[in-house]
């Protein structure tokens, strides 16, 4: 995918392959406490970011692939910037294009005052207008951080890998 809005940038193609998986390079990104998203694994930051959830108020899903067809696909997502219960992490602006094939996967440690929640992951190609186009999205329910057949609340105080 590229921009949509420029028929002169890079992307925006479809490619088929006969061989899976293809050759490729694994890369890691981190999500750091101060809300960046590096290659770079930071240690010398604090190692918890947190938030207050309000069950009377969710966050609203607008796009995106798990949604009815008639209401799926890249909807702009600025909508959320000034929420207090999404956090966000950037990485720096992308000084060439980075192709993305398969699947992605990401490791979150987490820990609630909740017996259960929900966690959703984003990643977005945010354009230099500030529009925010979904790439990807993703969402577990905490209680199956033991896997989808061993639902199992959490404990308060708890850290559970998801």
């Amino acid at each position: 995918m590229g921009d949509a809005t420029d028929p002169r940038a890079p992307g925006n193609l479809w490619k088929v392959t006969d061989v899976w998986p293809i050759p490729h390079t694994a890369a890691s990104w981190y999500l750091t406490a101060d809300g960046r998203l590096t290659r770079d694994m930071c240690t010398n930051l604090p190692a918890a970011v947190s938030y207050a959830y309000d069950p009377k108020d969710p966050v609203r899903t607008l796009g995106g692939a798990r949604l009815p067809s008639n209401l799926n696909g890249p909807v702009d997502q600025r909508h959320l910037q000034q929420r207090k219960d999404v956090l966000r992490f950037y990485s720096d602006p992308l000084m060439e294009p980075l192709e993305i094939t398969g699947e992605g996967c990401i490791e979150l440690f987490v820990s609630s005052d909740a017996p259960d929640t929900a966690f959703v992951v984003t990643v977005l190609d945010v354009y230099p207008d500030g529009y925010e186009w979904p790439i990807r999205d993703t969402g577990i329910m905490a209680r199956y951080h033991a896997g989808q057949d061993q639902p199992n609340q959490l404990e308060l105080g708890g850290v559970y890998k998801i």
